[in-house]
């Protein structure tokens, strides 16, 4: 990951020099093709802006390349930015077509755009999980687990740093912040595999428990630790998240444990079991870059 932001930083930062240095050919080159002065104005503005999004974007991803916080909405807020910024660069192309030699190598053209947009997709896709990342880890024995057995099929453990003090509560209030597109596909899974499987529907009653920190309902809870869970016609599984003291900094682990009741739950686990292991960790880091955000106000 330090390397892929070492390479944005580099990349956007030279980017954004780029732009600066092309605003005289730009506006030589739109003089000679006879575009009026205030739609000259106009580009010459957005390029300039543009530019600037672009050192600033690198700012961020240098920072997480050395190791500090990346600070989530601001990124995601820059490349939303020059998304915008690109967008009305392709509109004024359209309406005022200029071939500018860049440097002399490269003409402004949909291609210089294209590769453009598809660095902010880049970028964006990278801010989402920069700064911190959740590691996965041996599953441990807890005292809550060995009082709620379950005849495990499948477990796994993550965890993630989070600042001295915090408490599970505060934790999972944050992992129950959960992006757009996970909820889609609670959606989704509710209209799609639900009714020919005969699972339980679960979406709304999961909106309810995360508005209270919850996720899924609540088995037992002790001192940093909560143990969740839900039992299915297909499959059993148990959830439990502790808060671990460190040396500077705390622990925040998410323990899962499934048991498969029968083959649909097999076959249901099977796409499930990819897209769990994928989302978990970047939940939990999401999670903590809030926590450590609220820590460096």
């Amino acid at each position: 990951m330090r390397i892929l932001f070492s390479l944005l930083a580099a990349v956007q930062l030279g980017a954004g020099g780029i732009h600066f240095f092309w605003l005289g050919e730009i506006e030589v080159g739109m003089i000679t093709d006879g575009v009026p002065a205030p739609w000259r104005a106009l580009t010459l503005l957005v390029v300039a802006a543009t530019g600037v999004l672009l050192c600033a974007l690198g700012v961020l991803a240098l920072r997480a390349a050395n190791g500090q916080r990346w600070r989530e909405p601001a990124s995601v807020a820059l490349a939303l930015a020059i998304a915008a910024a690109w967008a009305v660069r392709a509109g004024l192309e359209w309406r005022y077509p200029v071939e500018v030699a860049l440097c002399g190598l490269v003409g402004w053209s949909p291609y210089v755009l294209g590769g453009a947009g598809l660095m902010v997709v880049l970028a964006g896709m990278a801010a989402l999980g920069a700064g911190l990342s959740a590691r996965r880890c041996a599953v441990q024995a807890h005292p809550l687990l060995a009082e709620h057995p379950l005849a495990v099929d499948y477990e796994d453990a993550f965890w993630v740093a989070v600042p001295t003090g915090t408490t599970v509560a505060a934790a999972m209030a944050e992992v129950c912040l959960t992006p757009w597109w996970m909820n889609a596909a609670m959606w989704l899974r509710d209209q799609l595999l639900a009714r020919p499987l005969g699972l339980a529907r679960a979406y709304d009653e999961l909106r309810v428990r995360m508005g209270r920190g919850e996720c899924f309902a609540v088995i037992a809870e002790s001192a940093g630790a909560r143990l969740m869970g839900e039992t299915d016609a297909h499959l059993d599984f148990q959830l439990l998240v502790t808060v671990e003291p460190g040396a500077g900094v705390d622990r925040f682990v998410m323990i899962t444990r499934v048991h498969f009741k029968n083959r649909a739950g097999r076959l249901y686990f099977v796409p499930v079991g990819p897209g769990h292991r994928w989302i978990v960790p970047r939940l939990l880091a999401r999670a903590a870059r809030r926590l450590w955000a609220r820590v460096e106000r």
